[in-house]
């Protein structure tokens, strides 16, 4: 249901876990720029854990959780605070996840 994803969202985003804006943001473009984002208690994780060791468990689940969010069609409160999730995806792994270590064939794939 609906409300059960949503009442879900709400508890994870007041977690700190997932990438989160520091600052109020003024507008769109400001928000699209990165500035004043904080990578959350994932975004640490993954730079302290998950790429020294070459295994991205938490990684494949986020990226799970946040498709699984957008295809659930959040409102729109809920979905502005995805879009720091988002932006993380887009502009901290994509561009550099080919140059992280893998211990497990296929992994990179699946990110």
């Amino acid at each position: 249901r609906s409300s059960d994803l949503a009442k879900v969202w709400m508890d994870l985003h007041h977690t700190g876990f997932l990438p989160f804006v520091c600052n109020p943001v003024s507008s769109m473009s400001h928000l699209m720029s990165t500035d004043g984002m904080n990578a959350g208690g994932y975004g640490n994780l993954l730079l302290g854990i998950e790429q020294p060791q070459g295994d991205y468990a938490v990684t494949i689940s986020f990226l799970r959780l946040v498709t699984t969010l957008i295809k659930g069609q959040l409102g729109s409160t809920q979905s502005q605070g995805l879009v720091p999730s988002i932006l993380f995806v887009l502009k901290e792994m994509l561009p550099n996840y080919h140059k992280w270590r893998y211990n497990t064939h296929g992994v990179r794939e699946r990110i």
